[in-house]
């Protein structure tokens, strides 16, 4: 593909993205493997340049664009040799006219603006549309982390310790069986380094010495940061389930919600489970575990998740959305721990899926808090006395988060809000918030609530 044809395919393909993010269609990346999926002419270097392009456009214009050619001409302000391409040739964009409409450069809706944590400014901002890092999580049914060594090492325990312990290398893009003498089969204590918010955005962000090294996350001791663009998933510590890809701040949730072996916990909105097998390896495998949603779809991506990473404990509940109490009726006052990490704007997430912010609007903001609010009273009555609920959301909104927490303890005076133990993030109302250039992490917020 010549140039010219790379900016015409990138302007076709955010046509599309822009008409599906306003009629609620499929994702950017879905519409980019089904394009490309019907042109095999285009090789890899032609598909990975389109696919920048595309991403390059989207995250820069916070507002939904008129078209795709008005995004790209916005994107030409950034990049100006773009402009070059736009020469009418065969395959390529028609000339740029003068005074053609381009759009502007904008990180946040201005409808949203006013409504974010007074936390996010200008810096959080920008953060929101960096590139997200790759992070994954040891997974403690299976394995340990020693990073005693020159590289992180995984070691296999229990049933697994045949295996033998895998060098997470980066000479080769792939965890490779060790062939360095086995290190101690005891869990490892990490070099606890600085705090965690203060080693972002070039520490926890990425490593500090910009060597794109794989770096042990301070004071989350099953916690790795990835270079870009590592191969998690085809190394063979991936497949034997020693490692499952998670954010940290999911891992930060996970971690908050205190779970032991032996005890009852309830994930009500486990979607495909990925806090789920962070609370079952917390548990050891013991008690009772419960993963529901009503969305059989994400609940299915579970059941093979959790049989690779050895957690067949777990139990999974089919949810009939608007009838979920009666399904829960045998778990009331029994649970431990409930977390809700409840269905929400993603504006935390915006990093990762940043043609986000052109799918949502304030009638479905609305819509999202009223949901969030049913769902937690759903979740208050399965907690036992002296529980605790754990809520969550990937949302950097007041109405989602602190908000949120505030109208639960007005609507329940026997609950109280205890204090949020995170080796990240800031308080935030009666919870904790987590976010993108302060931590090093999606942006969350946090909040535990204590029954009787």
């Amino acid at each position: 593909m010549t140039p010219a044809a790379r900016v015409q395919a990138a302007i076709d393909l955010l046509d599309e993205v822009v008409l599906s993010a306003r009629d609620g269609g499929p994702a950017a990346d879905t519409l980019i493997a089904r394009y490309f999926k019907t042109r095999r002419y285009a090789g890899s270097k032609d598909r990975r340049a389109v696919r920048d392009l595309v991403y390059d456009a989207i995250r820069r214009a916070g507002e939904r664009p008129e078209s795709g050619r008005a995004a790209m001409l916005g994107l030409v302000k950034d990049q100006p040799d773009l402009a070059a391409s736009f020469d009418g040739s065969p395959h390529g964009p028609a000339a740029i006219g003068e005074g053609e409409p381009a759009t502007p450069a904008r990180a946040v809706p201005r409808w949203i603006l006013p409504l974010l944590s007074d936390l996010i400014d200008a810096r959080e901002r920008t953060a929101l549309l960096a590139r997200a890092p790759l992070d994954a999580r040891v997974n403690r049914l299976k394995a340990v982390l020693d990073t005693s060594g020159p590289e992180p090492i995984l070691i296999p325990k229990g049933d697994h310790d045949s295996l033998p312990p895998f060098a997470l290398s980066l000479s080769k893009g792939q965890a490779e069986p060790a062939e360095a003498p086995l290190p101690s089969t005891e869990a490892p204590s990490l070099r606890s380094g600085e705090g965690f918010d203060k080693l972002s955005p070039n520490g926890v962000g990425g490593s500090p010495n910009g060597k794109g090294e794989i770096t042990p996350i301070p004071n989350l001791p099953d916690a790795l940061r990835l270079p870009e663009g590592y191969p998690l998933e085809k190394t063979q510590a991936w497949e034997q389930g020693l490692l499952e890809v998670q954010d940290a701040g999911s891992q930060i949730i996970a971690a908050a919600c205190a779970a032991r072996p032996g005890m009852t916990v309830i994930d009500l909105c486990a979607g495909a489970g990925g806090k789920t097998l962070a609370l079952a390896a917390a548990m050891e495998g013991q008690g009772t575990l419960i993963a529901a949603d009503t969305v059989r779809s994400r609940l299915q991506r579970l059941t093979p998740r959790a049989e690779r990473a050895g957690a067949g404990f777990i139990q999974t509940i089919l949810l009939d959305q608007g009838r979920e109490a009666t399904t829960l009726g045998t778990y009331e006052g029994k649970a431990d721990i409930v977390l809700v990490d409840a269905p929400c704007s993603g504006t935390g997430t915006w990093r990762r899926n940043p043609e986000a912010r052109w799918r949502l609007t304030p009638d479905r903001l609305t819509r999202l808090v009223a949901e969030q609010a049913r769902i937690v009273d759903i979740a208050a009555p399965l907690v036992k006395d002296g529980g605790r609920l754990v809520y969550a959301v990937c949302a950097l909104t007041d109405r989602e988060g602190r908000d949120q927490i505030d109208a639960f303890l007005m609507r329940h005076p026997g609950w109280k809000a205890a204090p949020v133990d995170t080796p990240a993030g800031r308080n935030w109302g009666q919870g904790r918030l987590l976010t993108p250039h302060h931590d090093g992490t999606d942006g969350f917020f946090l909040a535990v609530l204590e029954k009787g």
